[in-house]
Order: structure tokens, then sequence, then C-alpha cells
């Protein structure tokens, strides 16, 4: 019955994947979800090396659904085991900017940059939380940097806001 169940729960958790390619956000939550509940019901500790993707997903579900707070919850969860992620920490600097919390999007952009520096796209981000946050002398230092790798709204942003 245990080897059962547990491929059960590697199903719905592979399910879960699947939907999230597909663009099919509610069904990924609902089978990740459903993954969590008989993983945890039945104790299936055998297989909780699934459980850290299985929190992205489930962020990335959440996300597109538009339940922002659901999505920052599972990130928190994921960042806090895997804090060198940029596809995690990217998706949950946005929703922190959903959320209107712009000082932990901006400690999420500050933690990818360490992991790429270069990121124009991550430092026009920045800036525009910057001046969303009333600080348009960082928001022009990022403007800058990323106007000197070849960002083409740069300057806009920068005779703009700043």
């Amino acid at each position: 019955m245990s080897d059962f169940n547990v491929m059960r729960a590697s199903l719905l958790a592979k399910g879960g994947e699947e939907n999230i390619a597909n663009e099919k956000y509610k069904e990924a939550v609902e089978n990740i979800l459903g993954y969590f509940q008989l993983r945890n019901e039945l104790g299936l500790n055998e297989i909780s090396y699934l459980d850290q993707p299985c929190y992205f997903n489930l962020a990335a579900g959440y996300f597109h659904l538009g339940n922002h707070a659901q999505a920052l919850s599972y990130l928190d969860r994921f960042v806090k085991n895997d804090n060198k992620n940029i596809q995690a920490l990217k998706l949950r600097m946005q929703v922190n900017m959903e959320l209107d919390l712009l000082g932990d999007a901006i400690r999420d952009i500050d933690m990818t940059l360490l992991l790429d520096p270069n990121d124009e796209e991550l430092l026009m981000n920045k800036g525009i939380c910057c001046i969303r946050n009333g600080n348009a002398a960082n928001a022009k230092d990022a403007f800058i940097k990323a106007k000197s790798l070849g960002n083409k709204d740069a300057q806009f942003y920068i005779d703009k806001y700043c």
C-alpha cells in the first residue's frame, strides 16, 4: 500500500508540474495541494525531495491565479531552502512588487544581482521600486547601471523620474 501511495503522491506532484508548463494553474494548485495532503497524512517522508519543486510550482500557480499572498508564502519556503535560485528570487520580487512590498522586492533584486550583476531588467525593476519607494537617488544609480549595460529605456526613466 505504501508503494501505491508514494506513486500516487509522486504523480500528483508531476501532474502539477505539467499543469504549470501547460498554463493550467488552477489544476496545478489542486494537484500539488493533493500531493502535500497525501504526503503529510500518510507520512511519506521518502518523497520529501519533491517538496522543494512543489513549493515553487505552487507559488507560480498562485501567482498566475492572482493570489499573491499565497504565492509569497510558498516562495518564502522555497527561498529559505535555496536562496541562490534566480528564478525563485525573480518571481518573489514580482510578487512583492504586486503586494507593494517594495523594500522586500528591492532585497530580492539585490540578492539576485549578487548572482547575476549584469541583469539590466533587474536593474530597471530596482529603479522602478526605488522610485515607487521615494528614493530617486538609488533609482538613478540603478537606471544608470542598466543604461551602461545597453538598456534602451533607462535614459527615459532617468529623465522623467530622477
